[in-house]
């Protein structure tokens, strides 16, 4: 895992937080792989079990622990910083490679195309509490601008299930300002990063991505999900002072509808936090009656799910009785 004379280097980036043995497992996927030139970071997100131990499993790790618990996105800029890298990989502790020639395909394109900002490929989904493993397929191959597929990003285009699946350039989340970034997760960083070239895109899939009970979009929290909408509208104020295409406000409108989608219908809000929500989202954008639709539906789904669950649990109770 040292440095090579004639071989860019890769860090792959993994915060973990309580989850020693999905981390284990994707370490040594990363370690598979074929590419000799390789930096690991571990940022553990002060996790008070034996993932501190995850050094002596892999000594030539570079490991870090944060002070108390941070989240992703701080431990992510954390170890953008400490990486020496050429090329970055964002990857979850709960994930893992099936592919071991993915790095050396994304970096040998990366090498001979210096306008491409990333290379990314897919994964498939494993449920881990049934085994069953999902097949992805990316609708969308080879290279696009960045222009194109931001046009059409989740709309048109699909994203990639997660940044681990991605080679990214280092200089380009430097310049594109990942860093200063408050939410850092993977939609905003493919969002960030399109501002610097064009992309490619691998047709296989090259790891397992897992659903499980812990999966963020289980628990996300409001403030998580405003930031993460902040920095989207950042994405949008730019694509509308550059004209980078039409329809720029159907584009942000788009975006909220999938942002909060995965919301309500991971989470289950409650009513205080979607009034917040829906607040939010009037007063950042200029179609407010498409807003208004939107939000009527997700009340309405909420109000479906509440009372289909309190009619199980009276029957249960019932049954009991």
């Amino acid at each position: 895992m040292n440095y090579i004379e004639g071989v860019k280097m890769i860090s792959i980036i993994i915060p973990t937080y309580k989850r020693f043995d999905y981390l284990k497992k994707a370490i040594q996927s990363v370690i598979n792989q074929n590419y000799n030139n390789i930096e690991i970071i571990v940022i553990n997100d002060h996790s008070e079990d034996e993932t501190r131990k995850i050094k002596e499993v892999f000594p030539q790790i570079v490991y870090i622990e944060n002070v108390s618990n941070k989240g992703p996105g701080y431990s992510r800029k954390i170890g953008l910083n400490y990486s020496t890298g050429d090329y970055i990989v964002f990857l979850d502790d709960d994930d893992y490679y099936t592919d071991y020639t993915f790095f050396n395909l994304a970096i040998d394109h990366l090498e001979h195309n210096p306008e491409c900002v990333f290379v990314s490929a897919n994964a498939d989904e494993l449920y881990v509490s049934t085994g069953k493993i999902k097949e992805n397929h990316l609708n969308v191959f080879g290279e696009l601008s960045s222009v194109e597929y931001l046009r059409g990003f989740v709309s048109e285009y699909n994203k990639p299930l997660s940044t681990f699946t991605t080679v990214f350039r280092k200089s380009s989340l430097i310049e594109s300002g990942v860093l200063k970034m408050n939410m850092v997760n993977d939609m905003s960083i493919f969002l960030r990063v399109l501002r610097n070239g064009n992309v490619f895109f691998l047709k296989n899939s090259v790891g397992i991505y897992r659903i499980h009970n812990e999966n963020i979009s289980k628990h996300i929290k409001l403030d998580f999900l405003i930031d993460n909408l902040k920095e989207k509208k950042e994405v949008y104020i730019y694509i509308k002072s550059n004209r980078l295409f039409d329809q720029y406000d159907l584009w942000w409108v788009f975006q909220i509808k999938t942002t909060v989608s995965y919301y309500v219908y991971g989470t289950i809000p409650k009513l205080h936090e979607m009034n917040k929500l829906y607040k939010w989202c009037c007063e950042n954008s200029a179609n407010k009656l498409e807003i208004k639709i939107m939000f009527r539906n997700y009340y309405n789904y909420l109000i479906d799910y509440r009372v289909c669950t309190f009619k199980r649990r009276i029957k249960k109770f019932l049954r009991c009785s």
